[in-house]
């Protein structure tokens, strides 16, 4: 027959004997916590950083329908490219001197030194 008293000795015999557990339950509800977090933060971080810049977008078409795509010039594109291409195809003179060569001149002057 069970008595009280046996069911708590049989729980402490239990608790001891499972001790880790115990642990490893309040690990695995500590880590579902941590995993519920991200997963949240994740949310927020995608809502805030890209379905409001969508709804934000598509506030300023819908208000302002002016707002056209501007069309390009190609020939003042090509002339600006061919401009460039002109402007770094174009030969550097060559150096006159080393300027890493230090050559030391005497002095010009018309009156005798000592």
């Amino acid at each position: 027959m069970l008595t009280p008293r046996q069911s708590k000795n049989k729980r402490a015999i239990l608790l001891a004997e499972y001790k880790e557990y115990e642990r490893l339950h309040i690990i695995s509800i500590a880590a579902a916590i941590l995993i519920a977090v991200g997963v949240g933060v994740t949310l927020f971080f995608l809502y805030t950083n890209i379905y409001q810049s969508i709804s934000k977008t598509r506030e300023v078409l819908l208000t302002d329908p002016a707002l056209n795509v501007e069309t390009v010039d190609f020939n003042k594109y090509d002339s600006a490219i061919a401009a460039w291409e002109k402007k770094m195809n174009a030969e550097t003179p060559a150096p006159t001197r080393d300027p890493f060569l230090f050559i030391a001149k005497p002095n010009a002057t018309s009156t005798q030194q000592l």
